[in-house]
């Protein structure tokens, strides 16, 4: 599946905080995984630190790592978007999944 990334916030001048790439997630199912993956770069092309932080509209379905952090100046994080099995599955029934104490977030 695929799902849009929302564009970093606006800085005072006008100017864009975070660039994000890509501007479109697609979930890859990785043989060494076992759940769909995708990976939000954000770069901080200014000269100040910037602070983020991820949230979904659907905390359920998806898990963020990091959530939360800086981006240096001209510098990248990675950002790992994780695709939630429903918690009738295998996985998530013993809470050991991704996001398992993350819930109430």
């Amino acid at each position: 599946g695929r799902r849009r990334a929302m564009g970093g916030g606006m800085g005072e001048r006008g100017t864009r905080l975070l660039d994000l790439s890509p501007p479109e997630l697609r979930f890859e199912r990785d043989p060494k995984r076992q759940l769909p993956q995708a990976t939000l770069v954000l770069h901080n092309p200014g000269t100040e630190t910037v602070a983020f932080k991820v949230r979904t509209t659907s905390p359920r379905k998806f898990c963020v790592r990091p959530s939360t952090g800086v981006v240096l100046p001209r510098c990248k994080v990675p950002v790992q978007v994780i695709l939630v099995p429903p918690s009738g599955a295998a996985q998530g029934e013993a809470g050991g999944g991704p996001g398992g104490g993350a819930r109430g977030q």
